[in-house]
């Protein structure tokens, strides 16, 4: 008897919003080398700076959640207990800072993070390290190109924060960070709606020209993290932050860039009132 063919399996190419997405989309070439050439990253520093801090915020504010500990700040010893444990995880995957000095400094900004950010954000924290995933059309073009018949592709993401706000609950009265981020709203807020929270090890782009593309990039970012989410939930998503954790521990490296960028902005304003 005859026996029916089984149809193929389609199955939808998956990336990883920032690992490929946000990748490609800032240093193509890169991506190509990292991820497609699985060639070793020339930046190991950066790898293990952004996973430390994640990691030890991650881990602080699941204490705090758990009723293990008061909410910070933290003497030091107990942030040295959680950053060693955090340390030893990342070595067991290979993510090692190999700099003295480096290691140093992203102990200092962990430290800054929980002690200085923590009593503002883990308040208002409902879910950490949130993976939200959606499907979109493939760009024009590129249909057949991919791969044949296919003609979605699937992202997958982890929002580090997504806060959960009923604006006139008594708790959250007096919380700067809140009150930061309302202010910054075009139009009164609903009584209850989410936050999407992001850190970046990094100092924030310049505004400058050469600057700008990484915020069209990370803006694009916050709105697709927003567009997941929303798939997820009913509450109205109404902003997005992005926390740049090494300005709480500047370098002076980052004083100079800061300088050079005011001095372009004190010129640009200057020109700008003369024409």
């Amino acid at each position: 008897m005859p026996l029916s063919v089984r149809p193929p399996i389609n199955t939808l190419p998956s990336y990883s919003l920032t690992g490929d997405l946000l990748g490609f989309l800032r240093c193509g070439l890169q991506y190509r080398y990292s991820r497609v050439g699985n060639l070793p990253p020339s930046h190991p520093v950066q790898l293990w700076f952004g996973q430390f801090i994640h990691a030890v915020l991650e881990e602080s504010y699941r204490q705090v959640k758990e009723a293990k500990c008061e909410m910070p700040p933290w003497p030091q010893d107990k942030l040295d207990g959680i950053m060693d444990r955090i340390d030893r995880r990342l070595a067991a995957r290979n993510i090692r800072c190999w700099d003295d000095a480096s290691e140093h400094l992203g102990r200092r900004r962990a430290t800054a993070a929980v002690n200085e950010l923590g009593p503002l954000l883990f308040p208002l924290i409902n879910q950490a390290e949130v993976r939200v995933r959606g499907a979109r059309k493939l760009p024009a073009g590129l249909e057949g190109v991919v791969a044949r018949d296919i003609e979605r592709y699937e992202m997958l993401g982890v929002i580090d924060v997504v806060t959960q706000v009923e604006l006139f609950n008594p708790k959250f009265r007096g919380n700067k960070l809140l009150e930061l981020v309302v202010e910054e709203l075009p139009s009164t807020p609903p009584q209850e709606f989410e936050v999407i929270v992001d850190y970046k090890g990094m100092k924030r782009p310049d505004q400058s020209e050469a600057g700008a593309g990484l915020w069209e990039i990370y803006e694009w970012q916050i709105h697709t993290y927003a567009h997941l989410r929303s798939l997820l939930t009913t509450k109205p998503i109404i902003a997005g932050v992005l926390v740049y954790l090494n300005e709480l521990v500047p370098t002076k490296t980052d004083f100079f860039a800061l300088r050079r960028a005011l001095k372009r902005t004190v010129t640009q304003t200057l020109l700008e009132s003369v024409t």
